[in-house]
């Protein structure tokens, strides 16, 4: 069990008033509920419970009160790991797939397309003559 000052998770941007979740050391903590000072050891005694169980628990002082915090275990950040600065041409380029060209490429224009001319050696009749074929 870990207790902190109010103050010293405010400097750091939390304010354990408004939040339900934080994140602390990459674990991420859910506000349990808050205690008086008088109950002081209620709140210990429900935070060694949790530690029993393998749960961490934090216990926030603010003004005399006391708020806990349970390490919520089904949701926990992987570790961290360090910065690689990348350029800017492999920010936008996969790194397991080869490089595609999405250009498309230029068109051609194509002048006239015409037909064989008919070879009267080798078919004859009507077939033959109106048998025409296309070049591409």
């Amino acid at each position: 069990m870990l207790v902190l000052h109010a103050a010293d998770l405010e400097r750091q941007g939390i304010d354990i008033e408004k939040m339900s979740q934080m994140v602390f050391y990459n674990l991420i903590f859910t506000k349990e509920g808050t205690f008086t000072g008088e109950q002081r050891q209620i709140a210990s005694a429900t935070s060694q419970k949790y530690l029993k169980a393998d749960i961490l628990c934090i216990l926030v002082e603010k003004q005399g009160n006391f708020t806990l915090w349970r390490e919520n275990k089904d949701i926990n950040l992987p570790a961290k790991q360090a910065v690689i600065a990348m350029t800017e041409k492999e920010h936008y380029e996969n790194p397991f797939e080869p490089s595609i060209n999405t250009s498309i490429p230029a068109l051609t224009k194509v002048n006239s397309i015409k037909p064989k001319s008919e070879n009267k050696t080798a078919n004859s009749g009507w077939a033959a003559k109106n048998q025409k074929s296309i070049v591409y």
